[in-house]
């Protein structure tokens, strides 16, 4: 396998070469990196035990109304949409690089979730009859529900990589380029994205070698 990322960052390398491209601050060097989601210090779930790196909560107030032929509809009303998120990076066994903004990237999903629904108390049968006639709404409860990006997930980010002065990488939007994050593969990625294929893409050792002997070069 370490052969093989060996082999895909040389054929990466080269159409970069081939394509006239050059390395400097102003121009984004936009690479492709697989790896398992990590983090030291996961959000704890709520709902369905699960610890996530970005989670999404909502709750919304579900009820019955009637229409202007007095039948009853679904309906609701958002009453919270919070998302949070904390810091995290992709593991691919060689390395680590942060990742940066994933809920901006195009593809993001959120590939679990889980919630639960409260029932609205009901109060008496003449109060509840009364409410129906003031508001001709009938409230149900409320969902609460948890979309979550869950740790140990495998998932792949094409992006901008930037590295700081203590040698640590991050993939961020570029100003000009990708920006994509999927729980597809690199491969699937670039099948799919003819256009990709001159973008650098790797295991996270190589790429952190060529950015300290990019940086190195530009430093002589």
């Amino acid at each position: 396998m370490r052969i093989w990322e060996g082999v895909w960052w040389c054929l990466g390398a080269l159409a970069l070469y081939l394509g006239g491209w050059k390395f400097s601050r102003r121009i984004p060097l936009v690479v492709g990196v697989s790896g398992t989601v990590c983090c030291e210090n996961p959000i704890h779930c709520e709902f369905g035990g699960l610890r996530g790196v970005v989670v999404l909560q909502t709750a919304s107030q579900r009820f019955l109304k009637r229409d202007e032929k007095g039948d009853w509809q679904t309906g609701y009303t958002l009453l919270l949409s919070e998302c949070r998120e904390v810091p995290w990076y992709l593991d691919d066994g060689t390395g680590r690089v942060n990742v940066v903004g994933a809920t901006g990237a195009s593809g993001f999903t959120f590939p679990a979730s889980s919630g639960q629904f409260e029932q609205s108390r009901r109060c008496h049968e003449c109060e509840m009859n009364r409410l129906e006639c003031e508001t001709k709404r009938s409230l149900l409860g409320v969902q609460r529900t948890e979309r979550v990006l869950p740790i140990g997930i495998s998932l792949s980010v094409v992006g901008e990589a930037v590295k700081d002065d203590v040698g640590t990488i991050r993939i961020q939007k570029p100003h000009e380029g990708p920006f994509y994050v999927s729980t597809k593969s690199i491969d699937e990625l670039i099948a799919s994205h003819k256009n990709w294929a001159r973008f650098i893409y790797g295991g996270v050792s190589s790429l952190q070698r060529y950015l300290s002997d990019n940086i190195c070069s530009e430093m002589c």
